[in-house]
Formats: structure tokens, sequence, C-alpha cells
């Protein structure tokens, strides 16, 4: 099957010792895949008509005498040159002695007790490892960090097990602004929709509820105002954007120790920006009034960065992306804080991680729902329980 690298279906098992380390297996040199190398998941191809569950528990009987239960953890899909395969992750827990355990000699040669990171790092270092199965161990890794999140009463998760991938590592993170950085009961948001209506009213003569028929239809009513000619020149269209955003954030906001401390923990090694909707220079005053604006400087990607296109939009990512200097190939590297779940759903097409903040609907206050995120969370503060990766 592998030697003619045919896709199939395996098994990979974690067998934890008490401490948490692995039992590794060094395969016999009867093998003809990979013969002599280590391999961190014992189990094997699932034969036709077989489970993965008969399959796992048939393994790991016949590799090393064990009888124990098995916790199916996630499922994966697997390709290299060498190896195409669907696999089911298990995980096992044995308090014995490893000398106890009863070796099938034509399988396996020695066993050894290894953690995670020392299979890794030898792996790293030259040491022969199964490849199918050091992508296991990646997952399993990865997939202890999103347990250990999940059980955090305070983060709702949403993680895939049927089809479990590799996450990429962080290359730029970016933050939204308004009711993301800072929460104030929409306080701010109001008097910003108040100045659009006021502004709509007394400088264009529309009548009262036309600028938010206008947001409905084109997504903000800047365009709504562009698309219905009410705006055309790069003046009239700075002068707008400057009025309606002239709301006096000082009077609400206040520094914010800990979301200082929060952004101050964060990797230096990862740039950070503030992705909004709004002017840059609403972000700016967003970001004195709660002391952190030293922590951004001038990474902000605002409404004119995006060519005045909907925050939403997959242009608007793409702009991002681009001021960021984030190619398309790391695309998976985007990590994203918005308390809008349309942003979070275009971020999930574009292939950005995103974290939804804030669980209540501001015209509802029922609960939201946002299948498309990472994790939600009910404040930025709780960023380093969803994402510890982006924290130093």
């Amino acid at each position: 099957m592998r030697l003619q690298n045919l896709c199939h279906r395996a098994t990979y098992i974690f067998v934890v010792l008490p401490n948490d380390n692995l039992i590794v297996q060094k395969r016999s040199n009867l093998k003809d895949y990979c013969p002599g190398y280590y391999d961190p998941t014992p189990g094997g191809v699932v034969g036709y008509g077989e489970t993965y569950d008969i399959n796992a528990e048939r393994e790991l009987n016949e590799e090393m005498g064990l009888s124990t239960d098995l916790q199916k953890m996630f499922q994966f899909y697997y390709k290299d040159e060498e190896v195409d395969c669907w696999g089911a992750a298990y995980l096992t827990r044995y308090d014995g002695k490893i000398d106890d355990l009863e070796l099938q000699e034509e399988e396996v040669s020695g066993v050894e007790a290894m953690s995670v990171d020392e299979i890794l790092e030898r792996e790293e270092n030259g040491d022969k490892f199964t490849k199918d199965s050091t992508h296991a161990v990646r997952l399993y890794k990865q997939w202890k960090e999103d347990h250990k999140i999940s059980s955090s009463s305070k983060i709702i998760r949403n993680v895939d097990t049927a089809s479990y991938t590799l996450r990429s590592a962080p290359k730029a993170v970016f933050f939204d602004c308004d009711d993301c950085l800072y929460f104030d009961g929409w306080k701010v948001a109001q008097r910003l929709t108040d100045k659009i209506e006021e502004w709509c009213v007394e400088k264009k003569g529309l009548k009262p509820g036309e600028a938010y028929s206008l947001y409905k239809q084109w997504g903000t009513a800047l365009l709504g105002l562009i698309k219905g000619g009410h705006l055309s020149t790069p003046s009239e269209i700075d002068s707008y954007l400057s009025d309606v955003h002239d709301v006096g954030v000082s009077n609400s906001l206040k520094p914010d120790i800990k979301l200082r401390e929060l952004l101050l923990s964060l990797d230096p090694a990862i740039p950070k920006y503030v992705f909004t909707a709004s002017v840059k220079s609403h972000a700016k005053a967003c970001l004195e009034a709660l002391g952190v604006a030293d922590i951004f400087g001038d990474n902000i990607i605002d409404t004119k960065v995006c060519g005045l296109q909907t925050k939403h939009s997959k242009e608007s990512f793409e702009k991002a992306m681009e001021y960021a200097g984030v190619g398309k190939e790391d695309v998976g590297g985007c990590v994203f804080f918005d308390d809008s779940v349309k942003n979070i759903r275009t971020a999930k097409e574009m292939g950005w991680r995103g974290f939804l903040v804030g669980m209540v609907a501001r015209d509802t206050g029922e609960d939201i729902e946002c299948e498309e995120c990472e994790a939600a969370m009910p404040s930025i503060l709780d960023a380093r329980l969803a994402c510890p990766e982006i924290f130093k």
C-alpha cells in the first residue's frame, strides 16, 4: 500500500505515560516501509471492511500487547512522496513499565519514552522518524492546546476534528478597533451612527432613515452616498469622513491598563495592526484615549487603505494583507480579532484565522453564533486564552 503510494486509511495511536511522555516504537528492520525508523504512533493500515476503531484496538494489541480504552481525537489527511493517507488519531494511557510491553518482533524492535518536543527536536536534528507519524505528533501538540482552550468556560472554540489540519505559524495579527479593542456599550458606535444620519440629512438633504437604508444596501453609508451620486470628489469624501468621525472619543474612552499589558505581551516578532472600517484619525484618537497608541504606531489599515470598500469585502482583506506585507502563500498566518460576524465570515473565506470578540448582539441582546470563527470570547482581554501562540 505505502510502497505504491496508494491512498488508504490508517490509525495513529498516542500511548501516553503518566509524565505525558509518549511511547515511541523503533520499527523492525523487516518492515518494507521505513525499516529501523522511529514511530511515535503505533497503528497501521486499515483493512477492507475494517473500521478505524477496530483497527486501532487490533494494532495496539498485536504490536504492544495492550488492551486499553482508546479515545478518538481527530481525523486528518496527509500526503507526501511516499504516503497518501486519511488517518485517525487515538489517545490511550499506559501506567505500567515499558519493559513489560509485549512487542511484536516482526513489527517492533524496541520502544523508548520521549516527550513531544523531544520527538520533534530529534527529527529536526536528523534522527529518522516516519514523516506521517511526526505530522500526527504536530497535530497532537496542537490538539492538546485546543483541548486546553476548549476547557475554559470563557472561550467557545470551533474545531473541525473530522478533518483536522495543522495551522500556519502567525505572520501578522490584525485587531478591529471599535467594540473590539474596547467595549463601551456601543456608545461610540451609536454616536457614529447618529453623526452619519445628521450629516446626510443636513448636508445632503436626505430623508431621515435614508442613511441607514444606504448602509443596508451597500454595506456602508459612504459607498451608498458615492453610488447615489451624493459624493463624487476626493475632497467631498474626505470632508464626509472627517465630519462623521468627529465624535469626541476621549469623553468616553479612558486609559486601559489591562489592554496595554495584553498588547505589550504579544510576541514582538509578529507584526500587529489595527484593521478598521473607520478612518485613521478616528482609530488613532481611540488608541490615544485607551493609552495604547504607541504600541501600534502608524500600523493602521483604514477605509482609505482599503479603497473605500466595505470591510467585509474580500478586496479589503487583500488590501490589508498587501499593507502588512503578507503574501498569499502565508494567508493562513493572518490572525484576526473582530466583533463583526460578517467580517469573521470573510476572514474564514480568505483563509485567515478569525476570532470573534464579544458574544452578545448589539441589536437584539441575544447570544451571537458564529461557526466561521476559530474561537469566540467575551472580551479582547481573553485573547491569550483563545490564541496563546501570538504571545511571548
